[in-house]
């Protein structure tokens, strides 16, 4: 009977080539994840204003079958995460969009909707020396 020997040198370096390029792609998507990421400095801009704005369907541009609602709310210290101290300032941003989408039958069916929420906390971006 014969008995397993491991693995051969020719498997081993299939194995570590794969993983090389695995780790590779890591870590490139990394950076291009990271790249995306700024603080956000103008928090004077008229889209961040607290409010509520709505879109209704055939308003918004190359997206006439939806409708969009979006609530912008200032919020400070324990409204934006748990423990965080009282002089922090944030806004919790909801986006709401609707669709009617196309049933079986041709016609609009129930319309249905996803809600993104995201909460924006503002950072002191302290200048280098």
């Amino acid at each position: 009977m014969n008995e397993p020997r491991g693995f051969t040198l020719a498997e081993l370096f299939v194995a570590m080539f794969v993983l090389s390029v695995g780790i590779v792609a890591v870590a490139a998507a990394l950076g291009q994840a990271t790249s995306g990421v700024e603080a956000l400095e103008d928090w004077s801009s008229a889209l961040l204003q607290a409010g509520r704005a709505v879109e209704a369907y055939g308003t918004i541009v190359n997206a006439a079958r939806y409708r969009r609602e979006t609530i912008v709310a200032d919020h400070a210290g324990r409204e934006c995460a748990s423990g965080v101290p009282s002089t922090v300032a944030c806004k919790r941003v909801r986006v709401t969009v609707s669709y009617r989408p196309v049933s079986g039958g041709g016609g609009p069916a129930e319309e249905r909707r996803v809600d993104l929420v995201t909460v924006l906390v503002s950072r002191a971006v302290t200048p280098t020396s």
